[in-house]
């Protein structure tokens, strides 16, 4: 009879619990973008809080000569008609890991959404082994 009973009690518990798992599904997946400013990426490129959650960006690339030369592909998530004004610079530094004599100044670019944008900058000294890109809302 307790075997009975404790069946019926599981089986009433089930029920119950299948019942509520009924509701309206999620709205949005979730759906990671590899895109995305990876936390590894730090402190290669930095922007502000509100600016980097609708910033994606693809792998950079460096050429190598008498100056060094990097491009790396950026694009704005966010619904269509929504654009930013942002300025970026890339700090060039020596093999010391300090920035180099010169630097490049701020340089403002429109993003469009979804569109990628090449942000690209030359090191104005040859002595240049490394970078960082900041971006942040155009001033």
């Amino acid at each position: 009879m307790k075997s009975v009973l404790l069946a019926i009690v599981t089986m009433t518990g089930i029920a119950a619990g299948l019942g509520g798992c009924k509701g309206r599904p999620p709205t949005e997946p979730f759906t990671p973008r590899a895109d995305h400013i990876p936390l590894e990426a730090y402190p290669k490129i930095t922007a502000p809080a509100e600016l980097a959650q609708y910033l994606a960006v693809s792998d950079t690339t460096v050429e190598r000569g008498p100056v060094m030369k990097v491009t790396t592909p950026v694009r704005l998530i966010s619904r269509p008609g929504e654009w930013s004004k942002v300025q970026y610079r890339y700090i060039f530094l020596n093999d010391r890991g300090l920035p180099v004599r010169e630097q490049p100044e701020w340089t403002p670019v429109t993003l469009e959404p979804q569109q990628q944008v090449f942000l690209s900058q030359n090191s104005l000294d040859s002595d240049a082994v490394d970078w960082r890109l900041e971006i942040r809302p155009q001033r």
